[in-house]
């Protein structure tokens, strides 16, 4: 059985505040914390890592976070994903994830989002 320590999670965000304040948060709790900038760039180290859970934004340059949830599904259906967003209107948009967190994020919300997903895998 799997447990946030044995998670490998991708992290998409391209805002640097909440890179490094989420980076600082979870990077300690898991086996393996990356980082992406934009959707494309999450949607090549999904392919290349292979992560337990991702954790993405919806308002990003070059890719947006939908556009990589719907790219991801059409091979991957299994891999737990919630999404960060400021509206609450886009949680609703993003088919394809499992959970949604309204920014600002608040630390105990985010972790009880990660059990679930863990669950998930389980």
């Amino acid at each position: 059985m799997k447990n946030l320590k044995d998670i490998r999670l991708l992290f998409v965000e391209d805002e640097l505040l909440m890179q490094k304040s989420i980076e600082k948060i979870l990077a300690k709790h898991v086996t393996e914390f990356r980082l992406a900038v934009n959707g494309e760039e999450g949607l090549k180290m999904h392919g290349e890592m292979k992560p337990d859970i991702i954790v993405t934004d919806l308002d990003m340059p070059v890719m947006n976070g939908i556009q990589m949830i719907s790219a991801i599904r059409k091979t991957d259906t299994e891999t737990p994903i919630i999404i960060i967003t400021a509206f609450e209107d886009q949680a609703e948009v993003a088919k394809g994830a499992d959970f949604s967190l309204i920014k600002p994020i608040l630390k105990k919300k985010l972790f009880e989002l990660l059990e679930l997903c863990v669950e998930k895998l389980n």
